[in-house]
């Protein structure tokens, strides 16, 4: 009877037929099997006669190329983090105080509020395409009011050295900021992201994500001892966000506070690392919150889409192109277009375009938005200022003589007025008791009260003074 085969006889045999993303595993097993024997002629003959059984070219000649490398008495193969087999067991192999570390960092986590609060975001650890929310108004350098409320997707930042003057260049809007004007300090310092907040839509995250892969591959991180653990986080962390459909819970992460310490330093390769590490772990579970919390603002259908209408996606869906729009995501709406012919409705945000069928049954669905389920609309102060303009002018051109409590309504809207323009130094309006005839305008009566609403619910921004003069940067 002949002897059964031998671990790395096992492993030769399947090299002919395991799947693609297979290969590159058992071979880094097969390496570790010749690694800890003492045979590596034998080890590369068995190779040889492997890729003898292979049918498809490239595999043939990726398992004569490892028999080489056995052979010269070097690595055949690496894992996915781009380690040796040696390399990955030093990497798992950590020190009694970085165990202790470990176990620190998880107790705190388990005590910490949830979901974790977002890092501090200063100004260098933007990255492009990211979302920002205004979280109080401020001054710009140059006077401009930035509005809390306001959601900016980051693009570039430069810097002046000559006058400490920054230039913030956003998708909507241009910020500058100098250290040599005091007023300024805070919002260059943004302690306790009291000015910039960095917003965890998925669309950050994706690209958050992108970010800190590109940036690990470059990282020579070998005898780390917590990096497996980091790593396993972001793993989970990525598949996540990166995951079609439901999601599911979003994963719980513990290593934060050992981020922080393994990529401290001014190392310009790991430069960023521990903020977007930091945003993501905290980021998917607050957008996983986010997704699920409905705004509390009435229902709105496509049909009554205004300009300047804000809306957070709250599940993802594909479009007529097949475009997915993914759950998180903030849009600001600019025009519809409809095509009667096949009930085509062309949706224009400032980030994309949105193309919907009412023929379709899904994307009908997503038309009627009922529950919000689709569209949530969110009560962002821009947002509302445009629709009170737009709603006053509209009120303003009607013939009101004879309408029913006309009066209650014109002065609703004054008060309504006055309050946006000056949030904070008083009570919020209330809605008028009837509605104005047009049903249009009805409903946007309707929403914009609702939305005062809400909006009076959040802190808001303290008064501003008035602007002095500055030094030109």
């Amino acid at each position: 009877m002949s002897a059964e085969p031998g671990p790395m006889e096992s492993i030769a045999q399947t090299l002919s037929d395991v799947p693609d993303d297979s290969l590159e595993s058992q071979l880094v097993t097969f390496d570790m099997l010749v690694g800890l024997g003492d045979d590596r002629p034998a080890a590369a003959k068995l190779l040889r006669e492997a890729a003898g059984r292979c049918s498809d070219p490239q595999r043939c000649e990726r398992v004569l190329r490892a028999a080489v490398a056995v052979a010269l008495g070097e690595p055949c193969a690496l894992n996915e983090h781009g380690l040796t087999w040696k390399q990955a067991a030093e990497a798992n192999t950590i020190t009694l105080e970085e165990w202790q570390e470990q176990e620190a960092a998880e107790q705190a986590g388990r005590l910490a509020p949830d979901p974790p609060p977002m890092p501090h975001l200063g100004l260098w650890d933007m990255f492009p395409g990211m979302a920002i929310r205004i979280a109080q108004t401020f001054l710009d350098h140059d006077g401009q009011e930035v509005r809390a409320g306001e959601i900016l997707r980051f693009v570039s930042i430069d810097y002046m050295a000559y006058h400490g003057g920054y230039t913030i260049d956003f998708a909507e809007k241009q910020v500058r900021l100098c250290e040599l004007v005091p007023a300024n300090g805070p919002m260059i310092e943004n302690e306790g992201n009291a000015y910039f907040e960095p917003l965890p839509d998925l669309h950050s995250l994706k690209l958050c994500v992108a970010l800190i892969e590109d940036q690990w591959k470059r990282l020579d991180i070998l005898h780390a001892g917590n990096i497996p653990r980091i790593r396993s986080e972001i793993d989970m962390c990525r598949h996540w966000v990166l995951a079609g459909g439901d999601r599911g819970p979003a994963p719980v992460c513990f290593t934060a506070p050992l981020v922080a310490k393994v990529f401290s330093g001014n190392d310009e390769k790991t430069e960023g690392l521990a903020f977007r590490i930091a945003f993501l772990f905290a980021g998917v579970r607050r957008c996983a919150e986010i997704q699920a919390a409905p705004s509390g603002m009435p229902h709105i259908s496509v049909w009554r889409f205004f300009q300047g209408l804000v809306v957070r996606i709250r599940r993802t869906f594909r479009d007529f192109d097949g475009q997915e729009i993914p759950a998180g995501l903030v849009l600001h709406f600019l025009e519809k277009s409809h095509f009667f012919y096949d009930d085509g409705h062309t949706l224009t945000f400032l980030e994309r375009v949105i193309r919907l069928s009412g023929n379709i049954d899904d994307e009908a669905s997503v038309i009627e938005n009922a529950g919000n389920a689709w569209f949530d609309p969110l009560p962002e102060l821009e947002s509302l200022q445009l629709l009170w303009e737009s709603v006053y002018d509209r009120w303003k051109g009607l013939d009101s003589s004879a309408m029913e409590h006309a009066a209650d309504i014109g002065a609703a809207l004054e008060q309504c007025g006055d309050w946006l323009r000056t949030r904070g130094t008083s009570a919020p309006p209330h809605a008028p008791q009837a509605a104005a005839g047009d049903a249009e305008l009805a409903f946007q009566i309707a929403f914009l009260f609702a939305g005062v609403k809400c909006l009076s619910s959040t802190p808001a921004s303290p008064r501003l003074p008035t602007a002095e003069t500055r030094p030109t940067p």
